[in-house]
C-alpha cells in the first residue's frame, strides 16, 4: 500500500504530494506548487540531494522548507478492501465481517492482501480464498512473503 505525503510551506503557493511503495521508494510523485525556474532547479537538482527518492528522506525536505508535511491516511473502506482483493464472490458476507474489524486489522488486512496474491503465484496449485473466507479465517495474519508452500 502507497503511503502518500502533502508538503505546503510558505516558500510556495499549492502543494506537493509524493507517494511511497511498501519499500519506502517514491513511485508518486505530483507538483500542484506555483514554483518559479529556482525553486523547481533548487528541488530537483542531483547534487543537492534534496528530492526524496526514499521515504527516510521526507521529513528532511520538510525541515529545509520549513514546510508542513501531512500524511495522508489510507483507505481502509470496505470498497477499498473489496478492490483490492479482486475476487468479487460473497460480498455482504464479507462487509459484515469487515466492519467488525478493528482500524489496525483492516490496514494489515490490505496490506496482506499482495503479499498473499504472489504467494499464490508462487505456488500455483492453491487458489484464491473467497474474501469472506479470507477474513473469517483471518488469513491476513499470515507473513505470505514467509510461505514457501
Amino acid at each position: 500500500m502507497m503511503r502518500k505525503f502533502v508538503l505546503t510551506s510558505q516558500m510556495f503557493t499549492g502543494s506537493v504530494t509524493f507517494g511511497f511503495n511498501e519499500d519506502g521508494w517514491l513511485n508518486y510523485f505530483n507538483n500542484e506548487a506555483d514554483f518559479d525556474n529556482i525553486q523547481h532547479g533548487w528541488l530537483l537538482n542531483i547534487e543537492k540531494n534534496v528530492f526524496p527518492r526514499h521515504i527516510s528522506q521526507i521529513e528532511s525536505l520538510a525541515k529545509v522548507i520549513k514546510g508542513r508535511l501531512e500524511e495522508v491516511p489510507p483507505d481502509l473502506s470496505f470498497d477499498a478492501f473489496w478492490d483490492a482483493y479482486g475476487k468479487k464472490i460473497n460480498r455482504k458476507r464479507a462487509e459484515l465481517l469487515y466492519k467488525k474489524m478493528s482500524e489496525p486489522q483492516r490496514l494489515k488486512c490490505i496490506l496482506s492482501i499482495k503479499p498473499y496474491q504472489n504467494y499464490l503465484g508462487r505456488v500455483k496449485w492453491r487458489g484464491q480464498a473467497d474474501p469472506d473466507t479470507y477474513l473469517r479465517n483471518e488469513n491476513y495474519e499470515t507473513d505470505w512473503n514467509k510461505q514457501i508452500q
